[in-house]
């Protein structure tokens, strides 16, 4: 429990700093224990009980435009990608979202001003392709990442509309996989005191997080998205 602890400390204070990562960083380590659909289940609570916290630390940010498209196409993407878990090659897709993150990430590095124009087209992309993948991995913070980073916004703006756009892709796949039999009883075996503990380090690692965030001038927090993204996209290809 104590090294369980740790890693949700680590990987909230990271997936704070850049607004993804948290699952990313999560999933790999506790499947070598555990069963992969047990330790999704339990990462996208741990997950959306993130998202919450950073929803409240940085709702000063929102943009409704960008929840209206991004975030309610991401909603229903999530579904199917969950939906889609159950029957997918995982590790084609897997390879196929490291190149991509990976060649991404590289770009951004070579053209630190590259910019997509938002609208509710590009919006809409960037929340099918994030939340398809998060239903499918529970890692869809790094698509969503990397488009909401093209879109160059203010740091503030990024992480509140990314917490938000967490929450309601995270609650669409968490009731696909309630759906398909998932629950709560003896997840990871670990008692509902445990699982309350484990949302409270969250909550911590949510905290300490902001207070790094806070001091990130902001041309070197997209700089911090790039390095973060490429990190990934190698952890993904291994």
């Amino acid at each position: 429990m104590l090294l369980l602890g740790l890693l949700i400390l680590i990987a909230s204070i990271l997936g704070t700093i850049t607004g993804f990562g948290t699952s990313t960083i999560m999933m790999p380590v506790l499947m070598f224990y555990y069963p992969t659909a047990e330790v999704l289940f339990f990462v996208s609570i741990i997950h959306w009980f993130n998202a919450l916290w950073r929803l409240i630390l940085f709702r000063k940010g929102f943009d409704l435009k960008l929840v209206m498209s991004f975030g309610l196409v991401g909603m229903i993407a999530a579904y199917f990608g969950a939906k889609t878990f159950f029957i997918v090659d995982e590790v084609l897709i897997r390879k196929s979202i490291a190149g991509f993150l990976f060649a991404y990430a590289v770009f951004l590095g070579l053209n630190p001003k590259f910019k997509i124009s938002f609208n509710y087209f590009t919006g809409s992309i960037g929340g099918a392709l994030s939340g398809f993948v998060a239903g499918i991995f529970g890692m869809g913070g790094a698509i969503r990442g990397a488009f909401l980073s093209a879109f160059n916004l203010p740091k503030a703006i990024y992480l509140a509309n990314s917490a938000l756009l967490l929450i309601l892709i995270d609650s669409s796949r968490l009731y696909s996989y309630f759906q398909e039999g998932l629950k709560l009883d003896n997840l990871l075996g670990l008692s509902y005191i445990d699982l309350l503990v484990c949302v409270l380090v969250s909550f911590a690692g949510v905290q300490a997080g902001k207070m790094i965030v806070d001091k990130i001038p902001q041309d070197k927090f997209r700089i911090g998205i790039a390095l973060f993204l490429l990190v990934i996209a190698v952890k993904l290809f291994l």
